[in-house]
């Protein structure tokens, strides 16, 4: 009776005070009926006397779910006994929550005291099927709420914590938005360690959990999904501070913080200007859990710091991030660098190197994107810069990273052959397990600081280390031959390359005749020769640049002339090309003289 009064008050509660002297026998009877597996005749014969009342008692819900078997009100024989202890059973693993406060008391009580052992052939066969907990315990609670207050509903609360079940989150924020829940004194938003705390403005919720309710959910054993449920209370009563706080709290008791709930808070933390105490949350909760992943709400942070070019903040987030396994997004990784590029170059290398992070604790990805952002603008005196505080901190490298490295020092000119030699050995002490681009990158480095040799050496052990050239790998080795003026050599690669099916291209002729020298001058026609004829290389207006320059400076006239009459039928010729015009003024030059 009380379960089918607290039904009808929560879905008729404008007409409930009418109808109940109506209402409660019949519904009674219909409902037992209904449960014990009579839905059709006997819900419609009674529906006749109270039918306005019936139909809005009869939830949508209720009906569309499978048939709920419980024996309280009969007396107690081996049959109903064992058939309440298989009830009692099934509601503490939370699968089931079909009856009243007062029916799950009956239920506890009776069994726990009367029970009496059956055996299966006395035992009667009941059929026991779920019902979800949020068709009728979050109603009962809602309505309990309203209509008794606070510790009716907290009677209620620890009957269902006694029997295992979480109340659904929607009963926490009914409970944190009632005015009946024990006032708790407003506190002031906790100071935290990033900067930018009197760039925010502070929120106007409590500051603190409710210590009725944490300790509440601090009763369940294991406890962390009754937390989950009362933190995703907190955020939808949009109680934002007592949500961190309550995060805080779990990472003191080590319990497991949802990825989704947390993500929750942090959107929701950000949206209401808290920042710094959002910031110092997450930093806490990765480093108490580094096995769990939390990008989604590292993302959401990340964002909003670099939205407000909270640089400091940023880079303290990548640290703790990377040291607890959670990746960045290579788009904010960017943005961070795009950050660093607009500020001085002292100032820069100060909050890498020199501030509250230490450089070892963030990822070989930043320094690498960093430097190459920093190559691609040409400012290598931050390329310089850099790198020499990357050695000084002994920052692990990756061979991302070092590649990198040695192609940015390879185009700073003031870096020396001897700085060049150290560079790479203290990068690579040896040779193996290397990729074709590093390989590549040493090989190129080397031969634009003219170490010729060491660049040989190091195409000999990319090949006995199984490790095959790539188009640039020849390019480069190509270069060095050609300096050397091993032209016998040069035609074994390239026929090497057309084994291998590598076309070649107009960067690979660029490459052999960029450094031929003046005692191979007269090798030039043959090499040029061999490239298109037999490799069938179709050059562009930098190959012909590139050839007729060397030409020029060789002073082999006819050649050059006749490149040039080719290049003006090229079609991407064009006459205002710098290189074009100031090749045609030395050619009427040496015409002249």
């Amino acid at each position: 009776a009380l379960f089918c009064t607290f039904t009808f008050l929560h879905y008729k509660p404008s007409s409930a005070l009418a109808h109940t002297h109506i209402c409660v026998a019949p519904v009674q009877h219909c409902l037992v009926s209904q449960l014990n597996g009579s839905r059709g005749c006997t819900m419609y014969r009674v529906a006749q006397q109270t039918r306005a009342s019936l139909v809005r008692l009869v939830h949508p819900a209720c009906r569309c779910h499978q048939r709920v078997s419980l024996i309280v009100s009969r007396p107690l024989t081996p049959a109903t006994a064992r058939t309440r202890h298989q009830l009692l059973s099934q509601l503490q693993h939370r699968q089931y929550s079909t009856c009243s406060p007062k029916i799950r008391s009956s239920i506890v009580s009776r069994t726990a005291s009367q029970a009496v052992p059956v055996s299966d052939d006395q035992s009667e066969q009941l059929e026991v099927t779920p019902l979800p907990t949020s068709v009728v315990d979050t109603a009962v609670l809602l309505r309990m709420l309203d209509v008794y207050g606070f510790d009716p509903a907290m009677e209620q609360l620890d009957l269902m914590r006694t029997l295992g079940i979480v109340p659904d989150p929607r009963v926490f924020k009914a409970l944190l938005l009632s005015p009946k829940l024990p006032q708790i004194h407003a506190q002031p938003v906790p100071e935290t360690t990033s900067i930018h705390t009197t760039d925010v403005e502070k929120s106007n919720s409590t500051g603190c959990v409710s210590q009725v309710l944490l300790d509440f959910v601090a009763g369940y054993t294991p406890n962390h999904r009754a937390f989950d449920a009362l933190l995703q209370g907190y955020v939808s009563a949009r109680q934002v501070q007592g949500a961190i706080d309550l995060v805080l709290k779990m990472v003191h008791e080590d319990v497991t913080v949802n990825g989704d709930s947390f993500a929750s808070v942090v959107f929701h933390g950000i949206r209401h200007n808290l920042i710094g105490p959002v910031f110092d949350m997450t930093v806490q909760v990765l480093q108490a859990r580094p096995e769990l992943d939390y990008r989604q709400s590292t993302a959401l942070l990340s964002n909003a710091l670099l939205q407000r070019r909270i640089v400091v903040d940023a880079l303290r987030l990548l640290s703790v991030c990377h040291e607890s396994n959670q990746v960045w997004k290579a788009s904010h990784i960017e943005e961070l660098v795009k950050q660093l590029q607009g500020l001085s170059l002292s100032t820069a290398l100060q909050l890498v190197f020199g501030g509250e992070v230490s450089p070892n604790t963030l990822p070989s990805i930043f320094f690498t994107r960093w430097l190459r952002v920093a190559f691609d603008a040409r400012k290598m005196s931050l390329c310089t810069g850099m790198i020499e505080k990357i050695v000084e901190y002994h920052v692990t490298t990756s061979p991302e990273l070092a590649t990198t490295i040695v192609s940015c020092l390879s185009a700073a000119p003031k870096t020396t052959k001897t700085q060049m030699k150290g560079f790479v050995t203290s990068l690579f002490p040896d040779k193996t397990n290397l990729s074709t681009v590093t390989y590549t990158a040493v090989i190129e480095a080397y031969s634009r600081k003219r170490l010729f040799e060491e660049a040989l050496d190091w195409f000999t052990a990319m090949k006995s280390n199984g490790v095959c050239p790539n188009e640039y790998t020849y390019a480069s080795i190509l270069k060095v031959h050609t300096a050397l003026g091993n032209v016998q050599e040069v035609e074994r690669l390239l026929a090497e390359m057309s084994v291998k099916g590598i076309v070649i291209k107009p960067p690979i002729s660029n490459a052999i005749f960029s450094l031929v020298p003046r005692h191979e001058a007269d090798s030039i026609p043959e090499l040029w020769t061999l490239l298109v004829e037999q490799y069938s290389l179709e050059p562009d207006v930098t190959a012909y640049c590139t050839v007729i320059e060397r030409c020029v400076k060789f002073q082999l006239t006819d050649m050059a002339q006749t490149l040039m009459h080719k290049l003006i039928q090229h079609p991407d010729f064009s006459p205002q090309h710098p290189r074009v015009v100031k090749l045609q003024a030395r050619l009427a030059q040496l015409a002249d003289s």
